[in-house]
């Protein structure tokens, strides 16, 4: 039988990802103190401490795993958010844009590409480069109109333009 609404239910669950989420990361920050080098582990255990929300430590483990072309792109995306997170928009611009450049499907419609040139955008947005983010918006919304919320920040941004 299936509980959907069961509070306690959701709430285990929530748990129980927590701890496997910091395990993971215990494990691969020993991988990574015994294989410094190994490009793979540093992108694991990037990624988990970016999906745990501890920007400060995942960011140097992300630069470091961007070396590897399996997951250079990947990598870059979470740093490219990372920075955002931080308010540091000019360096996500930077970011997702050599993304976006190092990822062959860039222009393709695939979830990947529609996640960075959607995260480009709002960067773009927020460093006050309006016409490169309307166009990254529109882009994406010609791609899939419901994506995020691109439409509604597309019309948005083309009413600020015409002065309201």
């Amino acid at each position: 039988k299936d509980y959907p609404d069961d509070e306690s239910l959701k709430s285990d669950l929530i748990k129980l990802e927590r701890e496997q989420l910091s395990f993971e990361i215990s494990e691969f920050k020993e991988r990574a103190e015994h294989f410094p080098t190994d490009l793979q582990i540093l992108f694991d255990y990037g990624s988990r401490l970016y999906r745990a929300g501890r920007l400060d430590e995942a960011m140097p483990v992300l630069q470091a795993a961007q070396g590897h072309p399996k997951y250079r792109v990947d990598a870059l995306y979470m740093l490219g958010r990372c920075f955002m997170q931080q308010n540091m928009e000019p360096e996500a611009v930077e970011t997702f844009k050599r993304a976006l450049e190092d990822y062959e499907l860039a222009n393709q419609n695939d979830p990947k590409s529609k996640e960075v040139h959607y995260w480009l955008a709002r960067a773009c947005e927020a460093t006050g480069e309006e016409d490169e983010a309307m166009r990254l918006f529109s882009k994406i919304t010609q791609w899939d109109i419901s994506f995020r919320d691109a439409r509604q920040r597309l019309v948005e941004l083309r009413k600020k333009k015409k002065g309201g």
